[in-house]
């Protein structure tokens, strides 16, 4: 390696930008061994910088993620139950699905039912009514017949002029 690697520590770890007139790619850069000892007090106090691999880098890391209510060992905790709530959440969500198509298919089934009764009763609708027509006209009456009874004659309207 031809010089010391810095590396940034906190809200800007892993990022590439310009701080203090240092270019970090990834969060990483790299000054030359000799005579950088000025800047990498710069980058360290004002900009969270530190040698790689060193102890003030390492304690910094871990105050950094104190700060933001993790720790190393919790980090991998929240993941495992991430999992869990996933799984959790994927089998209700096949059990939701697998209702739906109960509910879909017993649809399906009445729907199938219903239509096989109207077409009976348009069946039958369609016999008696060929079977009424067939009595009437060997009788000589009209197939439609209608009751004298529900026929009545429109009154006469009322005149303003009365």
């Amino acid at each position: 390696m031809d010089g010391i690697r810095m590396v940034l520590v906190g809200p800007n770890a892993g990022k590439d930008i310009e701080l203090g007139g240092f270019r970090f790619e990834e969060g990483e850069l790299i000054l030359p061994s000799r005579g950088s000892e000025h800047a990498q007090r710069l980058l360290t106090r004002y900009y969270s910088a530190y040698p790689e691999g060193s102890l003030e880098g390492r304690e910094a890391h871990r105050a950094w993620l104190a700060s933001q209510g993790e720790t190393p060992s919790a980090r991998g905790a929240s993941s495992a139950v991430s999992a869990r709530d996933v799984e959790n959440l994927q089998a209700q969500l096949e059990a939701a699905h697998r209702e739906r198509e109960s509910l879909l298919e017993r649809a399906r089934r009445e729907r199938e039912d219903l239509e096989a009764k109207l077409a009976r009763a348009e069946a039958k609708a369609k016999a008696g009514a060929t079977a009424g027509a067939t009595e009437n006209s060997a009788k000589g009456a009209p197939a439609t017949e209608v009751p004298a009874g529900d026929t009545k004659a429109p009154k006469p309207a009322k005149s303003k002029a009365e």
